[in-house]
């Protein structure tokens, strides 16, 4: 349990060394931890989320193994690389949202309004 929490602590330590290359190793760490006090249980369910996208990515795995085990690694192993993408982009915005704030994005509509005013 304490590895499960140590992992959700320092889960951020690599967004924070996106954000600033040059950051030092250790400071990269402090600051996941900073980021990441009393927000492990939001990233825990995060993750949690995912799980039925799992089970589903096993339960099409074992119904194309029917069709041959080539066939059926090759397709599994391309749906699960979306699934990790997905997971990772959810990962960075909420990353996004705690360690460097609402990004405030223009609305499609307003500059629909103004292009024609």
């Amino acid at each position: 349990v304490m590895g499960i929490m140590a992992s959700y602590r320092y889960a951020m330590a690599v967004y924070v060394m996106a954000d600033d290359p040059t950051t030092k190793i250790r400071a990269c760490v402090r600051r996941s931890c900073e980021v990441m006090h009393k927000r492990k249980l939001e990233l825990f369910t995060l993750d949690l989320s995912f799980i039925g996208w799992t089970l589903l990515l096993s339960l099409a795995q074992s119904m194309l193994l029917n069709f041959g085990t080539v066939i059926a690694m090759t397709l599994t192993m391309f749906a699960s690389l979306f699934l990790n993408v997905y997971k990772n982009c959810a990962q960075a915005a909420f990353y996004q949202e705690y360690a460097v704030g609402k990004v405030d994005l223009p609305d499609p509509e307003d500059e629909a309004a103004e292009e024609l005013s």
